[in-house]
């Protein structure tokens, strides 16, 4: 209702496919440095023997983030229509935000692309210490007492910073995607909506967002850890592959409520006022 929708351009979709190619051949670059090591004939165990393949798998997360920023609005039309039409819901507030949210993330990715960068980074480098610190519970105890694998609060904090701006740009996406947030609301509310049905609108609006986000970070940073424990193994012929649920638990829990919220609250006022008034002041009529 905001703006028209945006389709992803030629250099766009070219440096995409740039960055894509570019982690695929980070990671393989790393796997080919990576050398095998008798850990049964050595006695101290070397982070040299890993930082070429463990730097490169953070490499290509930030590269997947790139790619995902140059194809932002095809990638998140596909996603939220692929994991929504698995639900069995036939709510009608749960369809129209569906529909709203395929529709809003051709024209603005301001949102969720933030979210999904953080995430993808946090959680890509929480899978990988994950990985690691389980690998070591199965070496030999003189090897792996030489090592000091950071936990998931010490990984928090190392990317504070990052953090930080990536819930400012979320915040900022929210504010800035209001007018056409509520834009939508009053047109449905035109259709004959009553007040709660707009208001689950807005709030499922916040959990799609949410969702979305989390289901793009997940393939990401399973894809980085996955060739990190291919990598493990091939430099020590043994791999303890771990997945962090209990972060991405923890992340949900936190995440979904304060994304449901935040969409509300954002468009309350729309909610308030007259759906004509309120389309009559932003068209300027």
């Amino acid at each position: 209702a905001a703006s028209t929708p945006k389709t992803v351009s030629l250099p766009k979709r070219v440096l995409a496919l740039a960055a894509l190619a570019g982690s695929i051949a980070v990671v393989t670059c790393g796997m080919f440095i990576t050398k095998h090591v008798d850990i049964e004939q050595i006695q101290q165990l070397s982070f040299s023997a890993l930082s070429p393949l463990f730097y490169c798998c953070v490499l290509a997360s930030v590269l997947f983030v790139a790619a995902i920023c140059f194809a932002g609005p095809a990638v998140l039309a596909r996603t939220v229509r692929t994991w929504t039409a698995v639900l069995p819901f036939r709510l009608p507030s749960w369809r129209i935000a569906c529909g709203q949210a395929v529709s809003r993330a051709r024209r603005s990715t301001s949102t969720v692309i933030p979210l999904v960068a953080g995430m993808i980074l946090v959680m890509s480098y929480t899978g990988l210490t994950q990985i690691f610190r389980a690998t070591l519970m199965m070496m030999p105890r003189n090897l792996a007492a030489h090592w000091e694998v950071p936990g998931f609060v010490r990984i928090l904090a190392l990317l504070g910073p990052v953090l930080l701006l990536v819930l400012t740009g979320v915040l900022a996406g929210y504010l800035i995607s209001t007018r056409g947030r509520g834009l939508d609301l009053a047109l449905v509310s035109v259709t004959g909506a009553e007040p709660r049905q707009l208001s689950m609108v807005a709030a499922f609006d916040g959990l799609i967002t949410a969702v979305t986000a989390a289901v793009l970070a997940f393939i990401a940073s399973m894809l980085v850890t996955s060739i990190f424990a291919v990598g493990m193994y091939k430099a020590f012929g043994l791999v303890g592959f771990a997945v962090p649920w209990k972060q991405w638990l923890f992340i949900l829990i936190v995440l979904l409520p304060v994304s449901t919220g935040i969409s509300w609250l954002t468009v309350r006022r729309s909610l308030q006022e007259s759906p004509a008034a309120y389309i009559a002041r932003y068209s300027d009529e």
